[in-house]
Protein backbone atom coordinates (compact mmCIF):
# COMPACT_ATOMS: atom_id res chain seq x y z
CA UNK A 1 0.00 0.00 0.00
CA UNK A 2 1.18 3.61 -0.85
CA UNK A 3 0.30 6.51 1.59
CA UNK A 4 -0.41 9.69 0.18
CA UNK A 5 1.50 13.01 0.89
CA UNK A 6 -0.81 14.19 2.94
CA UNK A 7 -3.02 11.70 4.85
CA UNK A 8 -5.62 13.81 7.86
CA UNK A 9 -6.13 12.05 10.79
CA UNK A 10 -9.46 12.41 13.31
CA UNK A 11 -9.68 11.26 16.92
CA UNK A 12 -13.39 10.29 16.97
CA UNK A 13 -15.45 9.67 20.19
CA UNK A 14 -16.76 6.60 18.45
CA UNK A 15 -15.29 4.77 16.51
CA UNK A 16 -18.45 2.64 15.06
CA UNK A 17 -20.54 5.66 14.84
CA UNK A 18 -17.46 7.46 12.34
CA UNK A 19 -17.38 4.02 10.21
CA UNK A 20 -20.85 4.23 9.36
CA UNK A 21 -21.15 7.91 8.86
CA UNK A 22 -17.96 8.17 6.45
CA UNK A 23 -18.06 4.98 5.09
CA UNK A 24 -22.12 4.11 4.35
CA UNK A 25 -23.11 8.01 4.00
CA UNK A 26 -20.24 9.05 2.17
CA UNK A 27 -18.80 6.18 0.18
CA UNK A 28 -15.32 6.02 1.73
CA UNK A 29 -13.83 2.36 1.43
CA UNK A 30 -12.01 1.06 4.16
CA UNK A 31 -8.39 0.40 3.22
CA UNK A 32 -7.58 -1.49 6.61
CA UNK A 33 -8.08 -1.65 10.20
CA UNK A 34 -6.81 -2.42 13.25
CA UNK A 35 -8.04 -1.84 17.07
CA UNK A 36 -9.16 1.21 17.40
CA UNK A 37 -7.73 2.59 13.91
CA UNK A 38 -9.72 2.94 10.52
CA UNK A 39 -7.70 3.70 7.69
CA UNK A 40 -10.10 4.75 4.51
CA UNK A 41 -9.79 6.06 0.87
CA UNK A 42 -11.82 8.35 -1.09
CA UNK A 43 -11.14 8.82 -4.66
CA UNK A 44 -7.20 9.27 -4.69
CA UNK A 45 -7.45 10.50 -0.73
CA UNK A 46 -6.57 8.71 2.44
CA UNK A 47 -8.09 9.76 5.60
CA UNK A 48 -6.93 8.11 8.93
CA UNK A 49 -9.77 7.19 12.07
CA UNK A 50 -8.72 7.36 15.44
CA UNK A 51 -10.30 6.10 18.64
CA UNK A 52 -9.84 8.98 21.07
CA UNK A 53 -10.13 7.03 24.28
CA UNK A 54 -6.47 5.41 24.90
CA UNK A 55 -4.62 7.92 22.01
CA UNK A 56 -1.01 8.77 23.29
CA UNK A 57 -1.51 11.77 20.49
CA UNK A 58 -3.67 14.39 22.79
CA UNK A 59 -1.86 17.77 23.07
CA UNK A 60 -4.59 19.11 24.94
CA UNK A 61 -8.61 19.39 25.72
CA UNK A 62 -10.25 17.77 23.35
CA UNK A 63 -14.10 18.97 23.35
CA UNK A 64 -16.90 18.97 21.26
CA UNK A 65 -17.37 20.04 18.35
CA UNK A 66 -14.03 18.14 17.17
CA UNK A 67 -12.00 20.35 14.60
CA UNK A 68 -12.81 23.95 15.12
CA UNK A 69 -10.86 25.86 12.62
CA UNK A 70 -10.46 23.08 10.12
CA UNK A 71 -12.40 21.31 7.40
CA UNK A 72 -10.98 18.75 4.50
CA UNK A 73 -12.60 19.48 0.67
CA UNK A 74 -13.19 16.42 -1.45
CA UNK A 75 -13.10 17.48 -5.46
CA UNK A 76 -16.52 15.51 -6.38
CA UNK A 77 -18.19 15.27 -9.91
CA UNK A 78 -21.35 16.30 -10.37
CA UNK A 79 -23.34 13.36 -10.35
CA UNK A 80 -21.58 12.34 -7.06
CA UNK A 81 -22.50 15.50 -5.18
CA UNK A 82 -26.24 15.86 -6.67
CA UNK A 83 -27.08 11.90 -5.13
CA UNK A 84 -25.35 12.51 -1.91
CA UNK A 85 -28.18 11.81 0.32
CA UNK A 86 -27.62 12.91 4.23
CA UNK A 87 -29.75 13.43 6.94
CA UNK A 88 -30.61 17.25 8.49
CA UNK A 89 -28.23 16.60 11.37
CA UNK A 90 -25.61 15.97 9.23
CA UNK A 91 -25.70 19.07 6.71
CA UNK A 92 -24.08 22.26 7.40
CA UNK A 93 -24.31 23.62 4.22
CA UNK A 94 -26.78 23.06 2.13
CA UNK A 95 -25.92 22.56 -1.76
CA UNK A 96 -25.26 26.02 -3.59
CA UNK A 97 -23.29 27.27 -6.29
CA UNK A 98 -20.43 30.08 -5.76
CA UNK A 99 -17.66 31.66 -7.28
CA UNK A 100 -14.52 32.73 -6.12
CA UNK A 101 -11.67 35.00 -7.45
CA UNK A 102 -8.53 32.56 -8.58
CA UNK A 103 -5.87 35.14 -9.29
CA UNK A 104 -7.33 36.96 -13.22
CA UNK A 105 -10.38 34.44 -13.13
CA UNK A 106 -13.43 33.72 -11.65
CA UNK A 107 -14.00 29.82 -10.74
CA UNK A 108 -17.68 28.83 -10.13
CA UNK A 109 -18.04 25.57 -7.79
CA UNK A 110 -21.37 23.50 -6.81
CA UNK A 111 -20.32 22.54 -3.01
CA UNK A 112 -22.31 21.47 0.48
CA UNK A 113 -20.76 20.83 3.48
CA UNK A 114 -21.89 17.93 5.94
CA UNK A 115 -20.42 17.67 9.62
CA UNK A 116 -19.36 14.07 11.32
CA UNK A 117 -20.66 12.90 14.28
CA UNK A 118 -17.96 14.85 15.78
CA UNK A 119 -18.72 17.95 14.43
CA UNK A 120 -15.46 17.99 11.70
CA UNK A 121 -16.51 19.63 8.12
CA UNK A 122 -15.90 18.00 5.45
CA UNK A 123 -16.71 19.97 2.22
CA UNK A 124 -17.31 18.91 -1.53
CA UNK A 125 -17.48 20.72 -4.08
CA UNK A 126 -17.52 20.46 -8.45
CA UNK A 127 -15.38 22.80 -10.22
CA UNK A 128 -17.69 24.22 -12.77
CA UNK A 129 -14.72 25.67 -14.56
CA UNK A 130 -11.69 27.12 -14.07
Amino acid sequence: MEFNDLIPEFLVSDLSASERFYVEDLGFKELFRRDGFIFLSFNETQLMLTQLQGSSWVNGDIEAPFGRGVNLTYKVTANWLSALKVDEESLFLPLEKESYKTGETMTVVEQLIVKDPDGYLIRFLCQQNG
